[in-house]
């Protein structure tokens, strides 16, 4: 069975932590790394689930920060995510060896929560389907006028 914990690299602490704390709040064991470096040095310490990257990271780029764990810890899933994705960085994440792309927001946390869940299993998840995770919004037609007679 695989250790219920992530690492979440995000440029933004903020961001970081509340995600850290929604995990948390699942029962899985969340550890924020500022920086690439202490993300290596964590994945080389503590069993890891996952490993939460950010794409954009402030003086850094994700994609660069995957390829060097992915040389390090071969066999620790990553996820990357972003809060806008652009298909290029998506597709190249998935190339690299992202386990899939997630992205950022709360609409999501379910479906986040379930991939780790088979992670934690020992199970390979899907990859989610590509496009917006949320069903197609539908508007009622409008009102015709009355027909005049």
């Amino acid at each position: 069975m695989v250790p219920r914990a992530v690492a979440i690299v995000d440029d933004d602490p903020l961001w970081a932590e509340t995600l850290a704390d929604a995990l948390q709040s699942r029962g899985w064991r969340a550890y924020c790394a500022p920086s690439a470096e202490a993300l290596l040095e964590l994945a080389a310490c503590v069993p890891l689930a996952a490993a939460l990257l950010d794409v954009n990271l402030a003086g850094q780029d994700g994609l660069e920060l995957l390829a060097r764990l992915r040389d390090q810890s071969p066999r620790l899933p990553v996820v990357m995510m972003s809060a806008s994705w652009h298909p290029r960085h998506r597709r190249q994440a998935l190339e690299q060896g992202a386990r899939w792309t997630w992205e950022k927001g709360p609409a999501q946390f379910e479906l986040l929560l379930q991939q780790l869940a088979l992670l934690a299993a020992g199970e390979a998840p899907a990859l989610p389907p590509p496009g917006p995770p949320w069903p197609p919004l539908l508007l009622p037609a409008p009102e015709e006028p009355p027909a005049e007679v």
